[in-house]
């Protein structure tokens, strides 16, 4: 999710809220238990056979932090290989853009 820091300023409690549903969205949609409803409600909202979707939330497909915390060394490890390619030409750190305090506490 991004956000300009005004809006985050003037709607956090609406934020807060929102990414409070979305963290226990997330955790329900990834418990082995819910897995088979999940994988059929995606299919049926997708509209694509329900083999397109099976890989989700087995460990085969890309993995999810169950708090919705983002690992700032998986964000900022392409940015460090597009300098490297040149697609880039300075070195941007992304650490001053990710603010976790709108997430629920662990």
């Amino acid at each position: 999710m991004a956000a300009r820091n005004d809006f985050l300023k003037k709607n956090g409690e609406a934020t807060r809220a929102l990414l409070a549903d979305y963290v226990a969205a997330l955790q329900w949609s990834i418990h082995p238990a819910n897995r088979e409803k999940v994988v059929d409600f995606m299919a049926t909202m997708l509209k694509t056979p329900r083999q397109n979707v099976e890989l989700f939330a087995t460990g085969k497909d890309h993995w999810r932090n169950p708090q919705a915390r983002v690992e700032l060394e998986r964000l900022q490890k392409p940015i460090d290989a597009m300098l490297k390619l040149g697609l880039i030409k300075e070195k941007l750190d992304i650490a001053p853009f990710i603010d976790l305090s709108y997430l629920p506490s662990r």
